[in-house]
């Protein structure tokens, strides 16, 4: 909650915002060709597709661009295209830095902003409010806001091709099929992926099982142990209760997994390195184009082929969501393909903790639609009994929790119940507790049992995480609107991401001072087959 100095104060920039912007709009010039210096003057620019360079602090500061989303056409109506604000040299890097800008939208450039600091590394000859970019559909309108060094902005009609975006997205997907493929020749029907014929699929699923076991940290030497699975043994549908139903598995196959190295199980609770950046992504529930936007539009392919980021899933990305498609398990298969695939090309970097629906349980269910039995029918069916049971296995491995300095994520909820160390780190000993993380559901009125704030800093109090280190879940989006929910229930650092909507999708970076939400529309990837 802001105090009332706060909120007043906020008032009075916006009203010294607006008045610059009058007192621009009154001298603004049109530019259409070249570049101009402004420094307290405005500028208008028209929407004609044109790329705009724009240099913070004068001719030697901070470059940035404002490049065009392709515009739509519905009917004879145009519409006026969103704008990314876009640092290339950090977005080819891998670092993700862009903001979207939409018709009749504005947007302050400055240091007043953490998250604009953090994403486009400022300095501090950038002002505090240095530029204000109103979208007003026909045209863009800067204004500086009488900055130090001022503002210089260029018009380019042909951008070099590493300026363009489009050109860049169209490198990151075709680095995607390389990966993906991996040596062999992508269809001729120019699909950038499919799912992979089951002897590959197999060979991903065991590279990525390896590496799980072996390429994370625990949080301490505690050994994990192999134990049934407690996953399998979750309520039905979404109950309080532990139950001890059992997954119904009559083939006794266990022990009979492809692949199984004979090493320990991998930690539940995973330490990432203090030098990683977390990129946090929530429920998918086989939103295929969802993942596929994050990777290539996002930037986070590029963030993991720089080794500077650390790509986790908070469990779910299978089964969809959507009423009337609950039994369509081709996604998850595809989806699973691509997942397992980035863990095994980026060992250490990739980390999928284990969700609700991570299993064959026929409690796993949405509607009337028992998705748990039906994912474990249409894998044998599909790709053999092997596969099934190396696929059941690499779930059981599965860790539930994951700390860094900056973040401590599960895939539900903290723990409800008096923990330790110790507890979390042989949580796979404890149905209780994993179905609490997996399962549970923040308090309110319609769940009463869920968890409170107490609850978030008893977890970090027993992982010697500050107060202020973000704890982050997935599994209950707030509404089918939004993509983040920052400080949900009113919980300081209490962030819930969803990204399985189905027109944007949605990641959490974690920084040492905070989260930034990051968001793109879904772009659907021509020619892929599902």
């Amino acid at each position: 909650m802001k105090t009332i100095g706060e909120l007043v104060k906020k008032l009075d920039m916006i009203s010294g915002i607006k008045r610059v912007a009058e007192r621009c709009r009154k001298k603004q010039e049109l530019l259409l060709v070249g570049e101009r210096h402004i420094r307290g003057s405005c500028i208008r620019i028209p929407c004609s597709g044109a790329v705009v360079e724009i240099c913070l602090g004068g001719p030697d500061g901070k470059i940035l661009h404002l490049q065009p989303e392709i515009p739509l056409t519905i009917g004879e109506e145009k519409q006026w295209p969103t704008y990314w604000l876009v640092d290339m040299a950090r977005m080819t890097s891998g670092h993700g830095s862009f903001l979207r800008l939409k018709p009749k939208q504005n947007l302050v450039l400055g240091r007043h902003s953490s998250e604009q600091t953090a994403l486009f590394d400022y300095s501090t000859r950038i002002s505090s409010r240095h530029l204000m970019i109103l979208h007003e559909g026909e045209s863009l309108q800067l204004s500086d806001l009488a900055s130090n060094g001022g503002t210089c902005l260029r018009l380019l009609p042909d951008p070099p091709p590493s300026l363009c975006l489009a050109t860049w997205h169209q490198r990151q997907r075709q680095r995607l099929a390389e990966l993906f493929f991996e040596g062999m020749a992508v269809p001729d029907d120019g699909s950038i992926i499919q799912p992979l014929a089951a002897p590959v699929a197999m060979e991903r699923l065991q590279r990525a099982h390896a590496v799980l076991r072996t390429a994370f940290l625990p949080v301490n030497c505690c050994p994990a142990s192999s134990t049934p699975d407690p996953q399998e043994s979750s309520a039905k549908g979404e109950s309080r209760a532990v139950v001890s139903a059992s997954d119904h598995d009559t083939d006794a196959d266990e022990e009979d997994v492809a692949g199984d190295t004979g090493t320990a199980a991998a930690s539940p609770l995973i330490h990432l390195p203090v030098d990683t950046l977390p990129i946090v992504v929530g429920d998918l529930h086989a939103k295929v184009d969802n993942l596929l936007t994050l990777l290539i539009t996002g930037g986070v392919l590029a963030a993991l082929e720089n080794g500077a980021a650390t790509l986790v899933f908070l469990g779910d990305a299978v089964h969809p969501d959507e009423v009337g498609q609950y039994a369509e398990m081709q996604g998850s298969m595809l989806i699973m393909d691509i997942i397992l695939t980035l863990m095994a090309h980026f060992p250490g970097k990739v980390l999928y903790l284990r969700g609700n629906h991570d299993g064959f349980s026929e409690e796993i269910h949405k509607g009337s639609v028992s998705q748990g039995r039906v994912w474990q029918r249409v894998l044998t069916e599909t790709r053999g009994k092997a596969y099934r049971v190396a696929m059941k296995a690499f779930y059981q491995d599965l860790p539930y929790m994951v700390v860094h300095p900056h973040l401590v994520a599960t895939h539900a909820a903290p723990p409800v119940i008096k923990i330790s160390l110790e507890l979390l780190a042989d949580m796979r000993q404890h149905p209780q507790l994993i179905h609490q993380v997996s399962w549970n559901r923040m308090h309110q009125p319609r769940w009463p049992s869920g968890y409170r704030e107490k609850d978030i800093k008893n977890l970090r109090n027993v992982l010697e995480l500050g107060k202020d280190v973000p704890f982050v879940v997935g599994h209950t989006p707030m509404d089918h609107e939004h993509t983040a929910w920052l400080h949900a229930g009113e919980m300081a650092h209490h962030h819930i991401v969803y990204s399985g909507t189905l027109d944007r999708v949605g990641w959490l970076v974690c920084l040492s001072g905070g989260v930034i939400h990051m968001e793109c529309p879904v772009v659907h990837q021509p020619g892929m087959v599902v």
